[in-house]
């Protein structure tokens, strides 16, 4: 599991079939590590927003 700062963490767990290539398995945890790296720095930038408010 990663940790991001200014993220909620939690737990997926991807069940791949076993026909599913080692490559395409690590495609679909880089998506979801991508996805929550652009979240954590959206929620930042909405605290810094309200904080200025």
């Amino acid at each position: 599991m990663t940790t991001y700062p200014d993220a909620v963490t939690s737990t997926v767990e991807i069940d791949f079939d076993d026909w599913v290539p080692e490559d395409s398995r690590q495609a679909v945890r880089n998506s979801i590590n991508a996805l929550a790296v652009r979240h954590s720095a959206e929620n930042a930038r909405r605290r810094e927003l309200d904080a200025e408010d």
